[in-house]
């Protein structure tokens, strides 16, 4: 059976990129001998849980993660921006460095490993791509734990911190209060969708290749291939 399709919204932000309703229509389309997808939207390190403990069959998740036990494809790469006050200093540059943002303090998410922090802060290693180095853990004072894209939003309208959130998150997000700007060097946010690697479910191979088909013609499908 297909158990629950697990789509994470809360500790990665946009977890789709807008393909699960294309996804689950496609997937009910291949036929009537699939079982019905339950969907379940759920917080910070849900999803990975629940894969392995059977709880769900399959999860769409934005990385970093995880992945031991686990089976993964990549769906699409994107871009990150920089999620800024509409008054920063830095806001009315079209574009950013890393560098350009020392000092700032970063939201952190609650709940994150050490590893998927450094990602969200910018400090997992990019390049700055002018011949310097990214963020520093040090270069990057702790901003407020935040629990959902609206409570960030808010945090950094406030002027409280600065934070980093994928194109397709910012698209849904548009507020005259709120600044964003490409930064050069940010590593990229991937979507991917998962299951465990001992599944053996027609109907989990069935989401799978229904999630590759869709991303196949998403926009952003070429960008992850260039990566």
């Amino acid at each position: 059976m297909l158990g629950q399709l697990y789509h994470c919204l809360k500790n990665k932000p946009g977890g789709d990129a807008g393909l699960l309703r294309e996804i689950l229509a496609v997937y009910r389309g291949t036929g009537s001998h699939l079982p019905p997808p339950e969907v379940v939207v759920g917080g910070s390190g849900e999803p990975i849980a629940m894969l392995r403990d059977g709880r769900a069959s399959v999860a769409l998740l934005r990385s970093p993660f995880d992945g031991q036990g686990l089976d993964s494809q990549m769906l699409v790469v994107e871009p990150r921006l920089a999620v800024l006050p509409a008054a920063h200093r830095l806001a009315g540059r079209r574009r950013l460095r890393l560098t350009d943002l020392k000092g700032e303090p970063i939201t952190r998410w609650k709940g994150d490993a050490l590893s998927t922090t450094a990602y969200y802060t910018g400090c997992d290693g990019a390049e700055a791509g002018d011949g310097h180095t990214g963020l520093a853990p040090a270069d990057t004072p702790e901003g407020p734990l935040v629990a959902s894209v609206e409570q960030l939003l808010e945090v950094v309208a406030l002027g409280q911190a600065v934070a980093f959130l994928s194109l397709s998150t910012t698209k849904r997000h548009q507020r005259p209060d709120i600044a964003y700007r490409p930064v050069t060097g940010l590593s990229p946010s991937a979507v991917m969708v998962a299951w465990p690697e001992t599944s053996r479910s027609a109907a989990v191979a069935a989401f799978v290749q229904a999630a590759h088909d869709v991303a196949a013609h998403h926009p952003d499908h070429m960008t992850a291939l260039a990566y």
